[in-house]
């Protein structure tokens, strides 16, 4: 592990309380109803959400997090998608999977009514 400076760490608190006091107000705007019109409290919400999310991103964790989301849309843009036709087959096969268990289950339904009806009967 990376030893870390004293400036970095007193930095890195900073960030964190910045961003965990932009968050706090944000919340208090969303919860408290105050005479301000809807559009303005929808801007000072982004902006504040825009910048509590700036100075996140300057702590070690938010660097780390940053990291992790660029690294997951890289291994995203490697997946090759099925394209159409093979999307249609799937969902063919899929579909006609389906109609026939429900079919097998209807029919073995049908028998145990029957078998139950025959044993009531004869009792």
């Amino acid at each position: 592990m990376v030893a870390k400076s004293k400036t970095s760490e007193s930095y890195d608190k900073l960030f964190w309380f910045i961003s965990l006091s932009l968050l706090s107000v944000f919340l208090i705007i969303n919860i408290v109803d105050c005479a301000l019109p809807k559009l303005y409290i929808i801007l000072i919400s982004a902006a504040l959400l825009g910048v509590a999310g700036f100075f996140y991103f300057k702590t070690e964790s938010g660097c780390l997090n940053y990291q992790f989301v660029n690294a997951t849309i890289i291994e995203l843009k490697k997946i090759v998608w099925p394209d159409k036709d093979d999307t249609l087959k799937t969902a063919g096969v899929v579909l006609l999977a389906i109609f026939l268990m429900s079919l097998i289950m209807r029919l073995f339904d049908l028998l145990m009514k029957g078998l139950v009806g025959l044993m009531i009967n004869l009792f």
